[in-house]
C-alpha cells in the first residue's frame, strides 16, 4: 500500500508540473486608475492569459481549455467588453481596445481546434467585432478605427479549415457604421476588406480552396470622412477563384458570384449609383 501511495503521489506531482496555467490581471496603474472594472479568467490545462484594464466599467471574460493557448487583452477606456473562449491547443488571441477615448466596444472570439490566430483592434465608440474559428490554422485580423470620430462599425469573421493550408481574413474599417462579414470554409482562402467613410457594406463568402477576394470601398472624396454607402457582395464556390471589387463614391453596388474553378472577376466603379453584377460558372472563365 505504501508503494501504491508513493506512485499516486508521484503521478499527481507529474500532472501538476505538466499542467501549468499562467494568469496575470492588472486593473489600473499609478498614473491611470481603475474604477468598477471586472476580469474573469478560467483555465484548464496549460495556458497563458494577460489582462490589462484602466479607466472604468470595462469587463473581460476569458476561458481556456487545452495546452499552449494564449490570450492578451488591453482595455483602456469606458464600458468596453471582451469575451474569449479557447478550446484546443496553440491558439492565440490579442484584443486591444486601448485608447482612452474608447467607449462601449465589444470583442467576442471563439477558437476550437489548434493553431488559430485572432487579432482585434478597436479605437473608437460602439464598435463590435466577432471572430469564430474552427479546425486548424485560421488567421483573422480586425481593425476598426480611428479614435475620433470612428463609431458603430461591425465586423464578423467565421472560418472553418482543416490545416492543409491556412485561411486568412482581414477587415479594416474607418469612420462610422460600416459593416463587413467574411465566411471561409475550406483551406488556403484569402479575404480582404478595406472600407473608409460611412455606411459601407461588404459580404464575402468562400467555399472551397485557394480562393482570393479583395474589396476596397471609399467615400465620395476618398478621405474616409464622408458618406459612402457602397455595397459589395462576393460569393465563391470552388477552387482557385479570384475577385477584386473597387468602389469610390456613393451608393454603388458590385456583386460577383463564382461557381467552379479558376474564375477571375474584377469590378472598378467611381462615381455614384453605379451597379454591376458578374456571374461565372463552369471552369476557368
Amino acid at each position: 500500500m505504501k508503494k501504491a501511495g508513493l506512485s499516486a503521489a508521484a503521478l499527481m506531482c507529474g500532472v501538476m508540473a505538466f499542467a501549468q496555467n499562467t494568469s496575470t490581471i492588472t486593473q489600473g496603474t499609478a498614473g491611470e486608475l481603475s474604477t468598477n472594472n471586472q476580469a474573469t479568467v478560467s483555465q484548464v490545462g496549460s495556458n497563458s492569459a494577460q489582462i490589462n484594464q484602466t479607466n472604468q466599467g470595462n469587463s473581460s471574460n476569458s476561458y481556456q481549455t487545452g495546452a499552449g493557448n494564449t490570450i492578451e487583452v488591453g482595455q483602456r477606456g469606458m464600458e468596453s467588453r471582451s469575451f474569449i473562449n479557447q478550446d484546443g491547443s496553440e491558439n492565440e488571441v490579442r484584443v486591444k481596445q486601448n485608447r482612452s477615448g474608447n467607449q462601449n466596444n465589444l470583442s467576442v472570439v471563439s477558437q476550437v481546434g489548434e493553431d488559430h490566430e485572432a487579432a482585434i483592434t478597436q479605437d473608437g465608440v460602439d464598435g463590435q467585432a466577432f471572430v469564430a474559428q474552427s479546425g486548424s490554422l485560421n488567421y483573422a485580423n480586425v481593425i476598426q478605427y480611428p479614435n475620433n470620430p470612428g463609431e458603430g462599425n461591425d465586423a464578423y469573421v467565421v472560418q472553418f479549415g482543416n490545416g492543409e493550408d491556412p485561411n486568412s481574413a482581414r477587415i479594416k474599417q474607418e469612420d462610422q457604421e460600416n459593416f463587413a462579414s467574411i465566411l471561409q470554409w475550406g483551406n488556403g482562402n484569402i479575404a480582404l476588406t478595406d472600407q473608409t467613410g460611412d455606411k459601407n457594406i461588404s459580404w464575402q463568402s468562400q467555399f472551397g480552396n485557394g480562393n482570393n477576394v479583395v474589396t476596397t470601398q471609399r467615400d465620395n472624396n476618398g478621405s474616409g470622412h464622408g458618406v459612402g454607402e457602397n455595397f459589395s457582395v462576393t460569393n465563391q464556390f470552388g477552387d482557385a477563384n479570384t475577385i477584386a471589387h473597387t468602389q469610390s463614391g456613393q451608393n454603388n453596388y458590385a456583386g460577383s458570384f463564382q461557381a467552379g474553378n479558376g474564375h477571375n472577376s474584377s469590378v472598378s466603379q467611381n462615381g455614384a449609383a453605379n451597379s454591376t453584377t458578374v456571374i461565372q460558372s463552369g471552369n476557368f472563365n
